[in-house]
């Protein structure tokens, strides 16, 4: 099931068409000289367990990361702006996958500078 949710969560993300490059996990990568570009992570946490009987199912769980990089000098504007177009993206109710939906509103983790970029997080959580 995390590959299926994975897919889904890539698939909404490549449909919006936002116009940035995305570097994926384990696909080789060079960010842009200038510009935005994204970076994905998917996390999945423990399944639960409904614990009905020894047959019964489980609800998947976990975290789908967003990263909004770009070069610095010019501000954190236009970064910003992409990072609440993700999170209006997978706005709390999205479906993602079956019964798989995002179970939260979706927030910035914090701006974090390095000397030639910067990167606004965006955490979305999913359950189901």
């Amino acid at each position: 099931m995390n590959n299926t949710i994975k897919g889904a969560l890539y698939d909404i993300l490549i449909a919006a068409n936002l116009g940035y490059e995305i570097a994926f996990p384990a696909i080789k990568f060079t960010p842009p000289d200038s510009g935005i570009w994204l970076e994905v992570e998917f996390s999945p946490s423990s399944d639960l367990d409904n614990a009905l009987a020894y047959d019964s199912g489980y609800i998947p769980r976990g975290f789908f990361q967003v990263s909004v990089y770009d070069r610095a000098g010019h501000g954190s504007f236009i970064a910003g702006v992409v990072a609440e177009q993700i999170q209006t993206l997978y706005a709390k109710g999205t479906a993602i996958a079956g019964t798989v939906r995002v179970v939260s509103r979706p927030h910035q983790m914090g701006f974090d500078a390095m000397d030639d970029k910067f990167v606004i997080a965006v955490s979305i959580e999913y359950s189901g």
